[in-house]
């Protein structure tokens, strides 16, 4: 900052020490997340605009919970940017960009069949409300998460999965020997078996 603008500044009563070489935000640097005019409508009877002109970046490392009323548009703005909406919804406008790790932006509103499920396998996820609902209490673990697996790698083997499985557990903090219910260690499950 120059001498007359820091003057002018202090005139103002502003700090006059305000740095020039200020760096953007680092979501602003690296997102990884960029959503652009998005717009989402229910089209019934009477068309509803439940996701008006959404503009956000999310910066890699970040996390980003979103706040609002009861049917503000939360929910579908999350599946609309997940691809994972169902009529009567319709993404009327908008642009979502990936930008991967490997440094190649993805276009996801552009994906398709194989390359959509690939893309939300490896690069994307959603914690859906009732979010501790998800697991059935009578089916087993290992079983359920092997599920997932099985769709989206159907050429790994019973005993990789089983070991995916385990490691998966762990990285949340789970025993992996949880997966396979016993009397021992997951009564609950075990008295509705």
């Amino acid at each position: 900052m120059t001498a007359a603008m820091n003057s002018s500044a202090a005139a103002a009563g502003i700090a006059a020490d305000i740095p020039t070489n200020v760096l953007p935000p680092v979501y602003e640097a690296d997102p990884v997340l960029e959503i652009e005019d998005f717009c989402v409508e229910y089209r019934a009877e009477k068309t509803v605009q439940a996701v008006k002109h959404v503009n956000l970046k999310l910066g890699r490392g970040e996390v980003l919970g979103l706040a609002g009323e009861s049917g503000c548009g939360k929910s579908t703005l999350a599946y609309g940017v997940n691809r994972l909406l169902k009529p009567p919804a319709v993404v009327t406008s908008g642009r979502v960009t990936f930008n991967s790790r490997e440094g190649y932006p993805i276009d996801v509103r552009a994906l398709e069949g194989d390359d959509l499920r690939m893309f939300r396998w490896e690069k994307i996820s959603m914690v859906f409300q009732g979010a501790m609902n998800s697991l059935n209490p009578v089916k087993k673990i290992k079983d359920q998460l092997g599920d997932v697996f099985t769709t989206h790698r159907p050429d790994m083997g019973r005993k990789e999965r089983l070991d995916k499985c385990g490691e998966l557990l762990e990285r949340v903090g789970v025993d992996r020997n949880r997966s396979t219910p016993t009397r021992t260690n997951c009564p609950e499950a075990c008295a509705s078996a």
